[in-house]
């Protein structure tokens, strides 16, 4: 990440922050108050001047921003990785690493998919797809928009089953969700596919909810895996750990997902649906995507 594109990064997550009195986005001025430092230190670190980014510096900007724990973690990497060149350390293109990724976890008899840093799914295998009970159209339309494939529209678009199928748990489960969204897309906030993909996702008045209740949500995440245990409509009682595995790339992070059984009767469940609908990953949309700072 270039010095000015950490500065545009910082001017965009000062403007998601909104002076409920004046009734607009935090000025350079506003945010240099809260943090404890000059005006003239905040537009240095927005327009690329800024030499240091002094460990102190940044984390009072964490802590006067509201970021969680993992968004500050992202932060932080996004500072230390300034001016260096992420691509240069990768001898294989990006292309060539998620076909070995996608050659890798083919016939995983779990449930399993691949998300991007945006919370795009890329990739799902035929378990994922009958576990969820994804509708077809919700599939087909995903190249349609932004958000076609994101995972939180599979959680708060009308058409989804995600809520009726996690009941009582929906808010839980998709609390967490949005939570991992914004620590995974905090680097690229300043991105237009961000912006597009944002402006999108808006459009489902329960995300514009959950996505300010989680900035200010008491409860902190600090982690990236998910116990769940709720009773499915065609396969029963389940219970299995969400876990994922991180792949760099030279652009945007891939997260490997796999859902790993919580008991035995989940084992065999799962077992019996793999050997009914097949172990195949389904390819779901293009990746990389043309790269804009």
């Amino acid at each position: 990440m270039q010095r000015e594109e950490f500065g545009r990064l910082m001017a965009a997550l000062r403007r998601e922050n909104i002076d409920l009195q004046a009734g607009k986005v935090w000025t350079q001025k506003m945010l240099a108050e809260k943090a404890n430092l000059s005006e003239r230190t905040i537009g240095q670190i927005e327009q690329g001047e800024k030499m240091n980014m002094e460990p102190q510096v940044l984390a009072q900007l964490a802590h006067a921003l509201g970021l969680t724990s993992m968004e500050r973690r992202a932060l932080y990497a996004a500072a230390a990785e300034v001016d260096i060149n992420q691509r240069a350390g990768f001898s294989k293109s990006p292309e060539t690493i998620l076909a070995e990724l996608l050659a890798a976890i083919n016939g995983v008899c779990l449930p399993a998919f691949i998300y991007d840093a945006y919370n795009n799914v890329i990739a799902m295998n035929a378990i994922i797809r009958a576990l969820a009970i994804l509708p077809i159209s919700l599939i087909e339309s995903g190249g349609d928009s932004p958000g076609g494939f994101n995972l939180l529209r599979y959680y708060f678009a009308p058409e989804s089953p995600y809520k009726t199928l996690l009941s009582a748990d929906w808010t839980k489960f998709a609390l967490r969700a949005v939570q991992h969204f914004r620590a995974a897309s905090l680097p690229y906030r300043h991105t237009e596919r961000f912006v597009a993909l944002f402006k999108d996702l808006c459009q489902y008045p329960l995300f514009q909810d959950f996505w300010a209740r989680t900035k200010y949500a008491s409860e902190d995440i600090y982690y990236r895996w998910e116990k769940i245990a709720y009773h499915h409509p065609n396969l029963g009682p389940l219970a299995y750990i969400i876990t994922e595995s991180l792949t760099l790339t030279g652009r945007e992070e891939l997260y490997f997902v796999t859902y790993v059984p919580g008991d035995r009767q989940t084992l065999l469940t799962l077992d019996r649906l793999a050997q009914q609908v097949g172990t195949q990953m389904q390819r779901l949309t293009d990746w990389p995507y043309s790269y804009r700072g």
